[in-house]
């Protein structure tokens, strides 16, 4: 278990009790001691009247010169002995001796000072368990006297003494009742204090304490009351302001925290892959995921045809074929997207019903607002991001900064796989005339020839070759050559599908596989091609000319079980074709 604290308002209570005690206890005694004093004085002063009384008394029996004035001096003795406080009365003659008693007491030292100097002496002389207040007054020579005695003659002293006990328990008493009105008044002085130090320091440090706590516990919310404009209110004002501080840091660090969030996905989707339709269709779909982006689960990425100044669409979500229909092509300038690309700034738009710049609309759709954000590479376009947000959605300027910093992942990931995809076709083209290089062909051929075995399919592989190629070179040159090199691929292309691989094998031979074809339709397809080329004329050099091309043609796996076999019963029957006088179309035969 650990120690229990011991709060501050525990702590101000023991001090303020403590000091008022302390105070008050001091005052008291200082007080009581003054007031011991000063009762002492005044005790002191009551017993010199009462003894000066007793002495006058005494002596006016002693001055009436008669003859019974020793018995009466002995009554008076007895009467004033049991006066209240006086323990003691006794006279002693000139010569030091007591008289008027019967027995005499204890001898007294002082008397023979008295009886020298003449002058009267007060002193304390301990009784028991208190004090005697004594005093010895010289018998005065009045002129009664002198029928007695001479002028210089001393008469004698007399001694009273009385208890200081009735003093003491009077002091004591005294005592008691100004130390219980001082503990009285420390007590409700010190409450009186704790209370106002309570409500003026305490209570309002205590809610400081415990919106500190609340802040601990995460309410950022909490602020404490500022009830004076003393330094406590100023300290929590203070802690307010913090308070406001520390929240507006707390939600930027979670904005910031949700934006990297954010910022890490798109990169981590973005780079998930190098292939073009695979990053632009992952950036679609966990764009609709991110909920912190408030976007409509319909999203458009269209890519930059500059040299047709048109926005070609690369990859949509969430919209139906009819709308991609109408929005496969956008031009420069033409609705929101179009002057995003055009202008390359962001492009928003709350209401698209409303905002005139929204012209390409489509009536299937629910109303609806956009981003559109420009893609650019070093000042590149290489797209745009077109984005579907609720109706009437704004969007601050720190939301917009978070879309620009995404639509950099975004392009920078688009060119990358543009790039790639280049590098790629170049890797797998031939550089002149934009056909599949002979490196390609003979990969495509391989994985043909395995697909046919697996499914019991045929193909076809056809073997072109320009027809006196060399004499074109020599007559028009090598840039004429390459003229009617590059035409004739395209002329190739034009004339095959979209499944079939057209090739450039090396030098002026050509190749065409054309999956899932028998030898008499692959025959068909030479026979085509071969007159397309052939009704041709191609301008070369200003020059123009007429080319021709010998094909030959074998069938996959009629006259071939591999691929190299394949390709070596092709060329044998465009070798054919050329020894029968070209321009020809032969079919392998063994």
């Amino acid at each position: 278990m650990g120690k229990r604290k011991i709060g501050l308002e525990v702590k101000f209570s023991i001090t303020v009790i403590l000091a008022t005690f302390i105070g008050f206890g001091v005052m008291a005694f200082l007080t009581i001691q003054w007031m011991s004093k000063d009762f002492e004085q005044h005790y002191v002063e009551k017993a010199n009247i009462a003894k000066a009384y007793i002495v006058d008394k005494i002596e006016d029996k002693m001055f009436s010169g008669t003859h019974e004035t020793v018995p009466l001096i002995i009554n008076d003795l007895d009467k004033i002995r049991r006066l209240k406080g006086v323990t003691e009365l006794r006279f002693f003659n000139a010569d030091g001796e007591e008289i008027f008693i019967e027995v005499e007491g204890p001898p007294e030292p002082k008397v023979g000072d008295v009886l020298k100097t003449g002058t009267p002496v007060n002193f304390r002389k301990k009784q028991n368990d208190y004090y005697l207040f004594s005093s010895i007054t010289p018998i005065r020579n009045k002129p009664e006297c002198l029928e007695c005695h001479s002028k210089e003659e001393k008469l004698g002293v007399i001694l009273l003494s009385m208890s200081m006990k009735g003093m003491i328990t009077d002091i004591d008493r005294q005592k008691k009742r100004y130390a219980l009105i001082f503990w009285v008044m420390a007590l409700t002085l010190g409450s009186i204090t704790l209370l106002a130090v309570k409500k003026l320091f305490l209570d309002p440090l205590s809610l400081i304490y415990k919106g500190t706590e609340e802040i601990e516990k995460g309410n950022l919310d909490s602020r404490v009351p500022v009830k004076s404009q003393d330094e406590i209110g100023i300290l929590a004002g203070s802690f307010n302001k913090m308070a406001s501080s520390l929240k507006t840091s707390v939600n930027n660090l979670k904005e910031y925290s949700t934006e990297l969030a954010v910022l890490n996905s798109i990169s981590s989707a973005a780079t998930r892959s190098i292939d073009l339709e695979k990053v632009l269709s992952d950036i679609l779909t966990h764009l609709s995921r991110l909920e912190t982006l408030k976007i409509d689960k319909r999203a458009l990425i269209f890519l930059a045809d500059e040299k047709k100044a048109q926005l070609n669409l690369a990859a949509y979500q969430g919209v139906s074929d009819k709308f991609i229909e109408r929005e496969s092509v956008v031009a420069y300038g033409d609705g929101l997207c179009g002057i995003s690309a055009q202008t390359g700034i962001i492009v928003t738009s709350a209401d698209c019903r409303a905002d005139k710049r929204h012209t390409r609309t489509c009536e299937s759709l629910t109303d609806h607002g956009h981003i559109i954000l420009p893609l650019k590479v070093k000042a590149k376009l290489v797209g745009v991001l077109c984005l579907f947000t609720l109706p009437l959605l704004k969007l601050s300027d720190r939301e917009i900064k978070l879309y620009e910093t995404i639509a950099d992942i975004i392009s920078v990931a688009i060119e990358n796989a543009r790039i790639h995809k280049t590098t790629v076709e170049k890797a797998r083209t031939d550089g002149l005339t934009g056909l599949y290089n002979h490196t390609e062909f003979q990969h495509i051929l391989e994985h043909e020839v395995q697909r046919a075995r697996r499914y019991e399919k045929e193909f076809s592989l056809l073997m072109l070759d320009i027809d006196f190629f060399k004499k074109f070179n020599d007559t028009y040159g090598h840039q004429a050559g390459d003229d009617i090199l590059k035409t004739v691929g395209q002329k190739i292309k034009s004339q095959v599908r979209a499944v079939d691989v057209s090739a450039r094998y090396g030098g002026e031979e050509f190749c065409v596989i054309l999956p899932e074809t028998p030898l008499r339709h692959g025959i068909q397809v030479a026979e085509r091609l071969r007159k397309a080329i052939s009704d041709s004329v191609l301008e070369v050099g200003g020059y123009n000319v007429q080319v021709t091309v010998s094909i030959g043609v074998a069938s996959f796996p009629l006259h071939a079980e591999t691929a190299a076999d394949l390709v070596k019963k092709a060329d044998q029957a465009q070798y054919f074709a050329k020894d029968s006088g070209r321009n020809k179309v032969c079919e392998f035969t063994p």
